[in-house]
């Protein structure tokens, strides 16, 4: 369980110094890349690092769960190395996810985080493994997954963009089947419903950037309500 409040943590720190435990070896770094408040659930979607004050970590996309209103947070799903959430959709009580890799070069293996099981919980497909940009993802009727990929090229110093082709899975994301190309991708379609794009508000819910690192999760009791913090990740100080 995450106690993302300020307070708390610092007092878990006290108390684990105390007993010897090595704090900063432990500690993370998270930044908030986007929230979804989903029925009574609040999804963080966030890039979580180890700290070391000596060389810089590599990042890891990870999901935040609160159930009380932002009181608590806890991690669920798969920590993606080098990679970051971009669209979600929730579809009663499921939420699907999906994301890209990052860490190298241009954006590679797009992916979707399928629910499977117990409420938030996933198991990780692969939509496509070479050199692309994921341009939107979208459900056909009940069961049929789509996403447009554009094909990168390497040998174009600045990794051009090439043919856009329309990707599809009957299977919840198992399995993929190129279908065909297409010139855009659509906006609006009556047949589709469209993931949106991660973003830092979703309804009552938002995160705030901290100038200092960090951020603070905020939610409003409606559309006129001022906004009030709840939740606090603040990112740890190295030692002088």
């Amino acid at each position: 369980m995450f106690v993302s409040h300020n307070r708390c943590f610092r007092l878990l720190l006290i108390v684990l110094t105390a007993l010897g435990y090595d704090c900063a070896a432990q500690q993370q770094i998270v930044t908030a890349d986007g929230i979804f408040a989903h029925g009574n659930a609040v999804i963080l979607f966030t890039k979580v690092s180890a700290l070391d004050c000596m060389e810089p970590q590599a990042d890891a996309a990870q999901i935040f769960v609160s159930t009380d209103q932002g009181k608590t947070w806890t991690k669920r799903g798969p920590a993606i190395d080098g990679s970051e959430f971009q669209y979600v959709l929730g579809t009663g009580g499921k939420l699907w996810v999906v994301g890209i890799h990052i860490a190298e070069g241009p954006a590679i293996d797009p992916f979707i985080l399928a629910p499977v099981g117990a409420a938030y919980a996933w198991r990780l497909r692969r939509i496509y493994s070479d050199p692309s940009w994921l341009q939107g993802v979208a459900f056909r009727g009940k069961s049929t997954l789509i996403a447009w990929v554009s094909h990168v090229s390497l040998e174009a110093e600045d990794w051009t963009t090439g043919p856009t082709y329309a990707y599809e899975s009957v299977n919840g994301g198992v399995s993929w089947k190129r279908t065909h190309r297409v010139k855009s991708v659509p906006k609006r379609e009556p047949s589709l419903r469209f993931f949106q794009k991660i973003s830092k508000q979703s309804g009552d819910w938002m995160t705030v950037d901290l100038d200092e690192g960090g951020f603070v999760v905020k939610h409003r009791d409606g559309p006129k309500a001022p906004w009030k913090t709840v939740s606090e990740f603040h990112t740890p100080d190295c030692p002088p």
